[in-house]
């Protein structure tokens, strides 16, 4: 797995995770999704869609 790999597995691994978690939970995962924004290492597509999801989670609590 290339680093780029393991940065889309890891939003992944945490939008998995948000799913029933409880608000201490919750937010750690949204921080990993965060920090792994923050590197611009995600290209245009993959950063859209991350934010969009953020948002998404954002408007439903």
């Amino acid at each position: 797995m290339d680093g780029y790999q393991a940065l889309t597995a890891l939003i992944e691994s945490a939008w998995t995770e948000l799913n029933g978690s409880d608000a201490s939970h919750r937010d750690f995962c949204l921080d990993v999704v965060s920090d792994v924004l923050e590197t611009g290492r995600l290209t245009q597509d993959d950063a859209e869609r991350a934010v969009e999801r953020l948002v998404t989670v954002a408007l439903s609590e």
